[in-house]
């Protein structure tokens, strides 16, 4: 090393150091944040997957804003959570998000499923408008699962 020119070694020096800086970067997450964060709130609905039968998977679901709340999430933001469809080894969750509010927002839903959070990219919702989203979960024969969900929003 001491017998490189001064200016390589300064060099060396200097994205070594930067390469430090990025460690953080480099092992952080974002939950699977495409938006900056400015309201987050759990939606109250449970989605349950009973597959300990022998028979085929017996689903229970719930909506997820009742009527009393009419008011919705974060200020005009109704979600509604639905068991789409299942199989022997995988279920279809089907995410709606509508927007009440004169605010265009921008959304992900985080799905809590067997202990991992599963993050699913709803887009831009525009007022007045309904973004929809599905996504596959594997299921093992055997076991009951248990959905629940966060909605992460932002301009």
């Amino acid at each position: 090393m001491w017998m490189l020119p001064t200016s390589l070694r300064a060099r060396i020096a200097m994205v070594t150091l930067l390469a430090i800086f990025m460690i953080p970067l480099a092992t952080s997450t974002l939950r699977g944040l495409t938006h900056v964060l400015t309201c987050e709130a759990a939606v109250e609905a449970t989605l349950i997957i009973d597959n300990t039968v022998d028979d085929d998977a017996v689903l229970l679901s719930a909506d997820t804003i009742t009527a009393d709340d009419e008011a919705g999430l974060c200020d005009g933001l109704i979600v509604d959570l639905q068991l789409a469809s299942t199989t022997a080894d995988e279920a279809t969750v089907a995410i709606a998000v509508s927007n009440n509010s004169d605010t265009d927002w921008q959304g992900s839903i985080e799905l809590s499923f067997a202990g991992i959070d599963v993050p699913v990219a709803i887009g831009a919702i525009d007022a007045g408008q309904t973004a929809t989203d599905t996504v596959d979960l594997s299921i093992e024969p055997g076991r009951d699962y248990e959905i629940s969900g966060t909605l992460l929003i932002g301009p």
